[in-house]
């Protein structure tokens, strides 16, 4: 049984009020696909940029822990129960006029995922992990322009309900808040790994080196 061929057991003030819009991507396949496309870009763009920031200029592993926590606590939910998507529901590869985008983060290909929203987890991830590395307009563009606008898109593709919005916005900032508690002392321990192991590299090059000498003499 499809999707569209049942009544949706859960009233969603967020599905019902994107009914208008379900039913335009319905009829315009080439519009979902262009969203779906623009918005994998934009996820695919912003993730890179964090974990390119925090890796490389903050030597910090608090986005990628943010992020794996989120995700686990979202395959946590998935394995608890199956969710049917609601009716009018809509996955569309990403294409701009025939033309396949590729992504990273996200996956075209439908699957039982309801509980909760991974891409607004994801977009709230990235906006308070720029704030917090001093990027607070990057941070509020992704909170309040982008955040938005892919919950529009996630609901009106039936991928989600307003219920897995909400969801992944508490469990982003749980994951965001026991990363922030985890990541300094995880830090501390790789920087310390890395002191020692730049200690043990200058010891053995002046080692090679000392005997180079005594074989000149």
């Amino acid at each position: 049984m499809s999707p569209q061929d049942y009544a949706d057991p859960i009233d969603d003030n967020f599905v019902t009020a994107t009914a208008g819009l379900n039913d335009h991507f319905a009829k315009n396949p080439h519009v979902a696909s262009m969203v779906q496309a623009l918005s994998s870009a934009c996820l695919d763009i912003s993730m890179i940029t964090l974990f390119s920031v925090g890796a490389l200029y903050r030597s910090s592993t608090r986005p990628f822990l943010s992020l794996f926590l989120f995700m686990s606590f979202r395959f946590v939910g998935q394995a608890m129960a199956t969710i049917p998507c609601a009716p009018g529901f809509l996955w569309p590869r990403g294409e701009i006029n025939g033309m396949p985008i590729p992504t990273l983060f996200v996956d075209y290909h439908p699957a039982n995922d309801m509980f909760f929203s991974g891409h607004c987890g994801t977009v709230i991830i990235a906006g308070l992990e720029f704030m917090a590395m001093d990027h607070f307009v990057v941070g509020m563009l992704h909170l309040c322009v982008v955040l938005p606008l892919v919950s529009i898109m996630v609901v009106s593709f039936r991928a989600h309900r307003g219920i897995d919005v909400v969801a992944a916005v508490f469990a982003a900032i749980a994951a965001v808040q026991m990363a922030q508690k985890l990541a300094d002392p995880i830090d501390h321990m790789l920087l310390e790994l890395k002191h020692k192991n730049d200690k043990r590299r200058n010891s053995n090059s002046n080692k090679h080196k000392k005997k180079g000498k005594e074989k000149d003499q």
